[in-house]
């Protein structure tokens, strides 16, 4: 059996979305959000950006399909349970 993890996350799709889009989750600091709320937000930032067209497109639209939004819900929202604990 092959292992696709990556640095502790499902796939190395997951980790790439935490990590570029973290600062923009921790905007929903004491939030609930569910996993479809996290994946709307990035859908619709990459829809604000026009100039993603064509190939490109095609392949984030690929790269996005294997994202664990579910694990990134739960990231944020264990995160936010922690700041709170250390507050």
């Amino acid at each position: 059996m092959v292992d696709n993890t990556y640095h502790g996350w499902t796939n190395h799709s997951t980790w790439m979305v935490g990590l570029w889009f973290n600062d923009g989750f921790d905007k929903h600091s004491g939030s609930e959000l569910e996993a479809d709320d996290y994946r709307n937000w990035v859908w619709n930032y990459l829809e604000d950006n026009t100039e993603i067209t064509g190939f490109v497109a095609d392949v984030v639209t690929g790269f996005l399909a294997s994202v664990n939004w579910i694990e990134l819900a739960d990231h944020v929202r264990d995160a936010n349970k922690l700041e709170g604990a250390d507050a």
